[in-house]
């Protein structure tokens, strides 16, 4: 693979203390640019986002107490500390559209990616797109229905044809060949991807291993009629939102156990990665699932404990 002049230096060597760093990728509203003391409440602003609604996560990565980097989920009381994953950060004054790698444990650096800017996408294709134009296309379960949404080709057949692209109701725009973070997508969601070299994307590699987090996991069997829709509850977690992700571990039929987007019809399977961290639940909350044979998922490590 060839890369831009420099970029081989970028991410450093993680340790192999695989039980202290968590080799996955997330996303957060925004991240600290200094100690922040209260780790707690509806009440905080972070790198101008205000952290007013619980779910919303943020990365702390400049605590004077290190131990205390890393990416938390915000509450009315105590903020949970979901890990330290590497995190791809949205928003924010500084850190918009940034990405941040765990070094080394409690350590987090800012990826450079060598390109003038970062962008992010709506999301991206998984395979060539013959209609460049309209607000007809769906990509990746995500209806380009709107002007202005931002689309990251990396499939053409043409190779030139590769990069971001601005939905519009005629032709779309080609803004250029900017590293892109995607924020949404049934495969493509929380994705980051770099031009490695003219037209080609290589998506960032977090880590060894194949690697996700899930919303929450299956403790029973669950129905075709119940695969579809955003009216399911799993182990207490509502899953009523599009593109939040589920581990089902328990079906009858095991080659329908793997890790599904949820969908407003039916529920998009992603695949069976190695492991999967669920990060909500009554019974499988806070734990990593492994797959340990086709099909067939076991183990329940508390692995913030």
């Amino acid at each position: 693979m060839e890369h831009r002049a420099g970029f081989e230096q970028v991410r450093p060597a993680k340790q192999q203390d695989a039980t202290s760093i968590s080799f996955r990728v997330d996303s957060a509203h925004a991240a600290t640019v200094d100690n922040l003391t209260f780790l707690a409440g509806l009440n905080e602003t972070v790198d101008g986002v205000d952290l007013n609604l619980t779910g919303m996560r943020v990365l702390l990565k400049d605590q004077d107490d290190e131990s205390q980097n890393g990416l938390y989920a915000v509450a009315v009381g105590p903020w949970k500390k979901l890990g330290q994953p590497d995190v791809i950060v949205n928003s924010g004054d500084e850190n918009s559209e940034t990405i941040w790698i765990l070094v080394d444990i409690d350590t987090y650096d800012k990826l450079p990616t060598g390109a003038d800017d970062v962008r992010s996408a709506n999301c991206a294709s998984t395979a060539n797109q013959a209609t460049l134009s309209g607000f007809a296309q769906t990509i990746d379960g995500i209806a380009l229905n709107t002007s202005g949404m931002r689309v990251l080709l990396k499939d053409q057949t043409t190779l030139s044809q590769n990069g971001l692209y601005v939905v519009a109701s005629g032709a779309w725009s080609k803004i250029g060949q900017p590293d892109v973070l995607v924020h949404n997508g049934a495969l493509n969601s929380k994705t980051a991807w770099l031009l490695t070299s003219s037209n080609t994307y290589e998506q960032m590699n977090t880590g060894s291993g194949d690697v996700r987090s899930a919303s929450a996991a299956s403790t029973a069997n669950i129905g075709v009629g119940s695969r579809s829709g955003l009216l399911s509850t799993i182990d207490g977690v509502a899953l009523n939102t599009a593109g939040m992700r589920v581990l089902l571990k328990n079906q009858s039929t095991a080659s329908e156990n793997g890790l599904y987007s949820v969908a407003t019809g039916a529920w998009v399977k992603i695949g069976q990665p190695d492991v999967v961290e669920i990060l909500g639940g009554t019974l499988s909350g806070r734990t990593r699932y492994m797959l340990t044979s086709a099909n067939t998922y076991q183990g329940a490590i508390d692995f913030w404990g």
